[in-house]
Formats: structure tokens, C-alpha cells, sequence
């Protein structure tokens, strides 16, 4: 009788261990449901514009140090920045002037922006190669006006390169 005894409490505490340990898990499982499901309400896009997958001529000269100028293509342009592709990497927060070839405008758009982040990309070849994206700060009027003309009429084709 003693030995069923012992039996039934241990069986009690194992089970109370059991769920006790269960909902501890479960809460903790919840918790971080909540902590990701926080992170992907997060996560929204935060550009204000369209981005065009666009392989444009840029001239790109760093304003602020050695007055290093490249002459490259952009991976991507909206009407607020553009991304490119540089054989240096840059600091955030620099300085550059961009001349940005509009094809079939007749022209270069001057612009005026700022490095807002920096990605090493990955190398085909041996070189280090980084992408920059660059945020509009100043832009002439007229240029804007023919960037967002650009930017319209190649959507309007369906965002093809060219």
C-alpha cells in the first residue's frame, strides 16, 4: 500500500512538473510569437517613392575628402535616392555630387545627396565592390521635373532597362 502511495505522489509531482514546465514553454513560445509578429509590422517599406531597377551612367565625385570621382552604373533610382555600385566603399553621411544620364532626355540630372547606407556586394572578380545608397538632398527643379518624367515613362513601359 505504501509503495502505491508513493507511486500516486510521485506521479502527481511529475505531472504538476510536466504542465508547470509546459506552460512556462508555452508562454515563452507566445512571447516570442508576439516579439516577431512586432518585427514584421516593422518591417514595412520605408521608401516614400517607387524604386526602378534602372542600370544608369552616374559620374559620382565624394565632396567632402580626396575628391575621388567614378564613373559607374546605378542598381536602382527613385524619385528620392538611388543605389550604386562603387568600387570604394563610402562613409554614411557623406557628401556627393551625382550626374545621372537620362536616356532619351538629353541630358545629365545634377544632384546633390548623401550616403544613407553601405552594403559590401558581392564580387564576381577578386575586387571589393559596395553598394551606396544614396539620398536625394538637392536637385534643380528642372531636373527633378525630368527624373520624374523618366521615372513615369518607364514605368509606364513596364520597368524595363535599357
Amino acid at each position: 500500500m505504501r509503495g502505491i502511495l508513493v507511486s500516486i505522489i510521485l506521479l502527481i509531482i511529475f505531472g504538476t512538473a510536466s504542465v508547470l514546465l509546459w506552460l512556462g514553454e508555452k508562454k515563452r513560445t507566445d512571447k516570442i510569437s508576439g516579439h516577431l509578429d512586432t518585427y514584421y509590422k516593422n518591417l514595412k517599406e520605408k521608401r516614400k517613392t517607387i524604386r526602378l531597377d534602372k542600370q544608369l551612367n552616374v559620374v559620382c565625385k565624394v565632396t567632402e575628402t580626396s575628391g575621388s570621382r567614378w564613373s559607374v552604373f546605378s542598381k536602382d533610382i527613385s524619385g528620392e535616392g538611388i543605389c550604386l555600385h562603387l568600387p570604394e566603399m563610402l562613409p554614411q553621411d557623406a557628401v556627393v555630387d551625382l550626374e545621372i544620364d537620362i536616356p532619351g532626355r538629353g541630358g545629365r540630372v545634377c544632384v546633390h545627396g548623401k550616403v544613407v547606407w553601405v552594403r559590401e556586394a558581392t564580387a564576381v572578380d577578386e575586387k571589393r565592390k559596395f553598394d551606396i545608397g544614396v539620398q536625394f538632398v538637392k536637385v534643380n527643379p528642372k531636373h527633378k521635373d525630368d527624373l520624374a518624367a523618366f521615372i513615369a515613362m518607364s514605368l509606364k513601359e513596364g520597368g524595363k532597362d535599357t
